[in-house]
């Protein structure tokens, strides 16, 4: 054991020992408490004399022969360092400098709850973490997780992105967890820039989360979640609701102007939409608007959008993954054709994809290989079948009852005969 620096601490350190003997793990949380307030009550009167005794009485705790289970003697420790945050008879920097002493003792689960629960700023509340956590991704994790707790409190988006960017360093793998929380941080900044200046300031972002990426992690509906967590009075003080369609059309804009340049930069060669779950499950009228505004940024980039590369944007934006490989292809193709057949190809295709009902039946038709059935057979064949098909559903609709519905008897699709073919 070392030899104490002062007199009082070991006094100090003596009485607690009597206190808590025989107690073993029993100490209950409110025995702790009070026995933290005593030892930080018995520091003395001088400030800077109370922070000397502390830092002893602190380190002499986890010393050799100090009879205390390992167990009492870390939550006890962390219960005065906390007792000491909420004194204000204690010096600036106590809390910290007394941490340091024990940093290396402490697990990181204790170093943890220390720093979510003493009563410190965002800053003193990082250093215990960075001295006492030795698993860095952890470490990483908590700074994230105060942050975003504290996040309301930094005016600057720029603060908040060189804040996450200073946190997370060079690490270019991040835990799923750091993810999430990282995600949540924009989330809530966006909705209180959203609430308070009109504005969600998406691009302030693009240093650690493109537009792109933020549709991919539904921070719209992130926005929203954290919106529902704000107290009535705090909504109530801003007068005004956020919204999630807002927020969407904004960065569906921002993200078309991104693919609108892209495309320029190559040439016009070949659009690229970002792909993601996300972006699949657009609406109709979402997928209409996030169309119109690539056409409106391409234009501005002195381009175009023509029928064939609005075809295989819509084909992108649902993720029709062979679509968007094959779409050169089949351009070409469809180029190849007669201009006869070209023309009637295209305004056929428009005529399609202009209505919900028939580009719905069009997509069903293709998923369960009918197209191709049909094909096989022949085109007086196809046509057979088609009307067989067509008269035996309008009967069926017509029928009163499910018994009294007509089957169909002659409608098998067989192949052409070897002749026909």
């Amino acid at each position: 054991m070392k030899m104490f620096k002062s007199k009082k601490a070991e006094q100090i350190v003596a009485k607690t020992i009597e206190q808590v003997k025989d107690k073993d793990k029993k100490l209950s949380p409110a025995e702790r408490k009070k026995i933290a307030k005593g030892i930080v009550d018995d520091l003395g009167r001088n400030p800077e004399e109370r922070k000397e005794i502390l830092i002893d009485v602190i380190g002499q705790l986890y010393e050799e022969g100090i009879e205390l289970p390992e167990e009492i003697k870390i939550k006890l420790s962390t219960d005065v360092l906390k007792e000491v945050s909420e004194s204000d008879k204690m010096p600036e920097g106590s809390t910290v400098k007394a941490t340091e002493v024990i940093a290396d003792k402490l697990p990181d689960n204790a170093a943890i709850e220390l720093a979510q629960k003493v009563a410190l700023g965002i800053e003193g509340k990082n250093k215990i973490l960075e001295m006492a956590v030795s698993d860095e991704e952890k470490k990483i994790e908590e700074k994230l997780n105060l942050l975003y707790e504290n996040v309301e409190n930094i005016a600057r988006d720029t603060d908040v992105v060189n804040r996450i960017q200073g946190i997370i360093g060079n690490k270019e793998e991040k835990t799923k967890k750091a993810e999430q929380i990282i995600n949540k941080i924009v989330a809530k900044k966006i909705m209180q820039n959203y609430l308070k200046y009109n504005s969600t300031m998406i691009t302030t972002f693009s240093g650690i989360e493109l537009p792109e990426d933020m549709l991919k992690n539904d921070i719209p509906y992130l926005a929203k979640c954290e919106y529902r967590k704000l107290p009535t009075q705090e909504r109530e003080k801003y007068k005004k609701e956020y919204k999630e369609e807002v927020f969407k059309e904004k960065l569906l804009e921002e993200i078309a102007g991104r693919v609108a340049e892209r495309y320029a930069n190559d040439g016009f060669k070949r659009i690229e939409i970002p792909q993601s779950e996300t972006m699949k499950k657009l609406t109709k009228e979402e997928e209409q608007y996030f169309v119109q505004k690539i056409s409106d940024a391409v234009e501005r980039q002195n381009g175009i959008i023509d029928t064939l590369t609005e075809m295989d944007i819509r084909a992108q934006i649902r993720g029709n993954v062979k679509a968007k490989e094959k779409m050169e292809d089949y351009v070409a193709k469809i180029n190849e054709l007669p201009k006869e057949e070209k023309d009637k190809f295209i305004e056929n295709g428009i005529e399609i994809i202009s209505n919900p009902n028939t580009l719905e039946i069009s997509d069903y038709s293709n998923e369960v290989g009918l197209y191709k059935s049909l094909s096989e057979l022949g085109v007086d064949k196809a046509k057979k079948v088609i009307d067989t098909l067509m008269n035996s559903l309008e009967r069926r609709k017509n029928t009163k009852s499910k018994e009294e519905t007509p089957k169909i008897v002659d409608a098998k699709i067989e192949p052409k005969d070897e002749e026909e073919r």
